[in-house]
Parts: structure tokens; C-alpha cells; sequence
């Protein structure tokens, strides 16, 4: 017997999640010229790409860390600068983040509120068992 494939649609909520502020973003340089790299800038948004703020600067090779400070939603960016001084396309006002990032450091808290009883049908079988001694 052969598994049918399932094609299943991807998720809707493609953010990552985080339990802390301090986060490293990983990057790839694609393409460079012949000025080489210069600096790798990470691009920060908290209103889904309205306002953009610079939020940390490397060089190649480096980690790309970052302290996004609190809770909340945060998108991100890569821009890459060469040697020459040319770049990548700084996000603007409207950009969409090429990842979204959500801290959350809340400590889920709860307690019991009561107890009551199973009211759900139980059922029970008897017989026997079929495939074998």
C-alpha cells in the first residue's frame, strides 16, 4: 500500500518566536563586486514597514546580533553595502520585512479553577481478540 502525497498549504503565521530580545540574524551574501563587502546593516520595523530604523552594522563575516529591547512584533531587513559605497535596496516606507520576529518573554502563569466530573459517554467493549492466540 502507498502514502498519497498531502501537498499542505504553508502556514499562516510564518513568524519566528523568540523568548528573548537578543537574537542573532543569520545572512547570505548573494552577490558581490569587485569592491568586495563592506558592511552588512540589519533594518528594523515595528509598524509593518511604515518607519524603518538601522538597528545594527557588521562586517562580512560577522554576526548580524541585535537587542530588539521588548515584547512586541518586530520586522527585519538586510541591507549590504559594498566596498565602492553601492547597496542593496534600503527599505522604505510600505517595504514588507523579509522576516518577522515576535519576542515574547511573558511567563505563561494559571491555576486550577475547580474540579467537576467526567460527564463524557464511556465506552466499554468485551469480546474477543481478533488477529491472534
Amino acid at each position: 500500500m502507498t502514502v498519497p502525497k498531502v501537498d499542505l498549504p504553508p502556514p499562516a503565521d510564518k513568524s519566528i518566536h523568540v523568548e528573548n530580545p537578543k537574537v542573532v540574524f543569520d545572512y547570505e551574501i548573494t552577490k558581490k563586486g569587485a569592491s568586495d563587502i563592506r558592511e552588512i546593516q540589519l533594518w528594523v520595523t515595528v509598524d509593518n514597514g511604515m518607519t524603518w530604523q538601522e538597528a545594527a552594522t557588521v562586517k562580512p563575516g560577522q554576526p548580524l546580533r541585535a537587542n530588539l529591547g521588548k515584547d512586541g512584533t518586530y520586522g527585519a531587513r538586510v541591507l549590504i553595502i559594498s566596498g565602492s559605497g553601492v547597496f542593496s535596496v534600503a527599505p522604505k516606507r510600505g517595504d514588507k520585512p523579509d522576516v518577522t520576529v515576535v519576542v515574547d518573554t511573558v511567563r505563561p502563569e494559571g491555576r486550577l479553577s475547580g474540579v467537576r466530573p467526567d460527564t463524557a459517554p464511556q465506552l466499554f467493549w468485551s469480546g474477543e481478540w481478533f488477529g491472534g492466540q
